[in-house]
């Protein structure tokens, strides 16, 4: 289930260590961390929060999207990707037209989980975060809302 969530949620969950690591750049700590005002939306399982979605605005159009699921519930993944995009699709379509996301590199399981989620590759964000003390390219993903309901039947 998918479902809106405050940033108080967001912070709550990222006190899980390897979760708020993964989400972070060096420049913050987890103390010093506060959700910023976007748009959380909850990951639920058996009732639990397994993690969330943040949707950052890259412009009218296009949202930055990053998906934050805590170790334990990463198995159920697929099915979290589908929930997520019968909720865009059922809450935002005419309103969106593409999401996008930029994964470290590094991150070849966040890769994959994109991929198989129907994004496709757009490019290269050239050493764009820091991770780790060392500086890093991003790989550029994006489906359009189409390719989402594609996706998604």
């Amino acid at each position: 289930m998918i479902k809106l969530i405050l940033p108080a949620e967001v912070k709550k969950l990222l006190s899980d260590k390897e979760l708020f690591g993964r989400i972070s750049d060096d420049s913050i700590t987890y103390d010093d961390f506060y959700p910023p005002n976007n748009t959380y939306l909850g990951i639920y399982h058996d009732d639990n929060l397994a993690g969330f979605w943040w949707l950052i605005p890259d412009n009218n159009i296009t949202v930055d999207v990053h998906c934050n699921v805590l170790k334990d519930y990463r198995k159920h993944s697929k099915k979290f990707a589908k929930e997520f995009a019968d909720y865009m699709i059922t809450n935002h379509e005419g309103q969106i037209f593409k999401l996008i996301c930029k994964i470290p590199e590094g991150f070849d399981d966040v890769y994959h989980f994109t991929k198989n989620s129907g994004f496709v590759d757009e490019g290269i964000d050239r050493l764009s975060i820091m991770k780790n003390g060392k500086i890093l390219n991003r790989r550029i993903l994006g489906i359009t809302m189409q390719e989402l309901k594609t996706w998604a039947q």
